[in-house]
């Protein structure tokens, strides 16, 4: 089973992860790519710095900048998709995320997998 899970810390950060935290969270996510628990992983940016949303309605395609006022993942600082046997499975991993990356939470949404092409 595969999630995309979204981070959002309990607080702002006053500042930069030091490098002590970098360096663990670092070899975190190697460990996790090697096993194979840990599909993608990275950042998300500030939505005042890049934040869009694509509209499709009565034929007309519209791209429209900035709609971060709206957007219910405002708070999330970081993302991942992960492989997960079951949910305990996933349970798991998601505590040893946090038990690293620090007190706040994780939004869990299981994805869609494609069946096998004939």
């Amino acid at each position: 089973m595969r999630f995309l899970t979204l981070y959002t810390p309990s607080s702002k950060n006053a500042g930069p992860p030091s490098a002590e935290h970098m360096a663990e969270m670092h070899a975190y996510m190697d460990r996790s790519f090697a096993s194979g628990e840990l599909i993608a992983a990275g950042g998300i940016l500030k939505r005042e710095t890049g934040g869009f949303r694509g509209t499709l309605k009565n034929g007309e395609f519209a791209l429209e900048g900035n709609p971060a006022g709206e957007s219910v993942l405002l708070g999330a600082s970081g993302y991942a998709i992960l492989e997960a046997k079951d949910q305990k499975d996933l349970a798991r991993m998601i505590e040893e995320f946090l038990r690293l990356a620090g007190e706040g939470q994780s939004e869990i949404i299981q994805l869609m997998e494609m069946p096998p092409q004939a």
